[in-house]
């Protein structure tokens, strides 16, 4: 295990590309990026640090604590609605150049426009991970709102996935994920 959790700024991983499960520790202070990550099932993992992320939810607003089992859903359409129980949201079907289109994405009137199960609290955040093609990102979308939908917030890039493009439904799992 690699705790990048502490990390301000930019680091770099390199991970061995054999076979085995690795698994890096990131929160919300600076940008991870990490080359041959192995997505899918036995791949490595991300483990979000929650204590250094805001307070991470799930659809119904509930709060995620260490150890809670990372439910991911992928999102391929316009008004989804994100379950109870789901920790993960990952974009699929279209890329997304910057943090900054996949808020205009996941906001009212946008390609993965998002709706809660239930209303959250401000400051609440929602994991999202998406891709530009080419590399994948995971970011805590911190929202401002306090309605289901529509939502409105601001995104954070935690991490960058290189070489992965989690825009093809299936790449990530809920085993890719883990709370800490």
């Amino acid at each position: 295990m690699l705790n990048l959790s502490g990390v301000s700024g930019t680091a770099t991983v390199t991970l061995a590309s054999k076979a085995g499960a690795d698994t890096l520790v990131v929160g919300s202070g600076g940008t991870v990026s990490v080359t041959n990550f192995q997505a899918g099932t036995s791949g490595d993992v991300i483990a979000l640090d929650i204590s250094d992320i805001g307070v991470p939810v799930d659809g119904n607003g509930d709060d995620i604590g260490v150890g809670d089992t990372a439910t991911v859903v992928q999102v391929a359409n316009n008004l989804s609605t994100i379950a109870d129980n789901v920790e993960i949201i990952v974009l699929t079907g279209a890329n997304y150049a910057t943090a900054a289109l996949v808020e205009t994405a996941i906001e009212d009137g946008g390609n993965r426009e998002l709706t809660l199960t239930t209303a959250n609290t401000a400051a609440d955040d929602l994991i999202i991970v998406w891709s530009d093609g080419s590399n994948s990102y995971i970011g805590a979308y911190n929202v401002t709102s306090t309605a289901a939908n529509p939502l409105t917030g601001d995104l954070t890039v935690i991490a960058e996935i290189v070489g992965v493009v989690g825009s093809t439904a299936g790449t990530f799992v809920s085993g890719n994920f883990d709370f800490v």
